[in-house]
């Protein structure tokens, strides 16, 4: 593991439980419209801005599927069910983020949601603690393609070889490997794809196991998670 000098995360299934909730609220909007999501058709969508989940879903249903209309109503019934429930971090992330950023370690997120909705994921969980925010709204193509890695990187001042990403997902795995980050991988709702075990430094089964290649790649002693 070389010496890096910043960190960029994905939020969604990384440092959040939030892709079972989206898998719920997808299957919920979808519903309302006499149509079914299942995991396979999900899977497709891990990971990916809304411009390419509007590509899987008219694929599967065909053009007429009315993704506009399904899509607010798939945000609107997750949105009510985080702020009624708040939302559940995954294990060691608000430590993680919390100990990089008191030990001065640059940070960024990089991330398909949008950025109203990334702000106030990060404010009501208390760790707004990034320095650069980058969304896929903002590049011209969101992940797998390596966009929004490289404007991370960018608006941190440093090569993409300088920075550590954590990822969750085959799409976000690609995209910072293809930046020409050095990825670690901690997988959500689905196992890794033999592609991204290949594209990854590491994979992991949560946070706290990579503690130690993230001291090493800091030249850090953090807290444990």
């Amino acid at each position: 593991m070389n010496p890096h000098r910043a960190a960029v995360f994905d939020m969604d299934g990384l440092l959040f439980d939030t892709e079972a909730v989206g898998r719920w609220a997808w299957s919920e909007a979808l519903a309302e419209v006499g149509l079914a999501m299942g995991d396979a058709l999900y899977a497709k969508m891990v990971g990916k801005d809304m411009a390419a989940r509007e590509r899987v879903l008219l694929r599967h249903f065909g053009n007429a599927f009315p993704f506009e209309a399904v899509m607010r109503r798939r945000l609107a019934i997750g949105d009510a069910r985080e702020q009624a429930g708040g939302l559940t971090p995954k294990p060691g992330a608000l430590a993680l983020v919390a100990a990089l950023a008191d030990s001065r370690v640059p940070l960024a997120l990089a991330t398909g949601t949008v950025r109203e909705r990334a702000l106030r994921r990060l404010r009501d969980s208390g760790i707004d603690r990034f320095d650069v925010i980058v969304t896929s709204e903002e590049v011209a193509a969101g992940k797998p393609a390596p966009d929004i890695f490289l404007e991370a990187a960018r608006r941190l001042g440093l090569l993409p070889a300088e920075c550590l990403a954590f990822e969750d997902s085959p799409a976000g795995v690609a995209a910072a490997a293809h930046a020409g980050m050095t990825v670690l991988m901690v997988p959500d709702l689905e196992p890794p794809e033999a592609e991204s075990r290949t594209l990854a430094h590491t994979v992991a089964p949560d946070l706290a196991a990579l503690l130690p290649l993230i001291q090493l790649a800091f030249g850090l002693r953090l807290p444990a998670l």
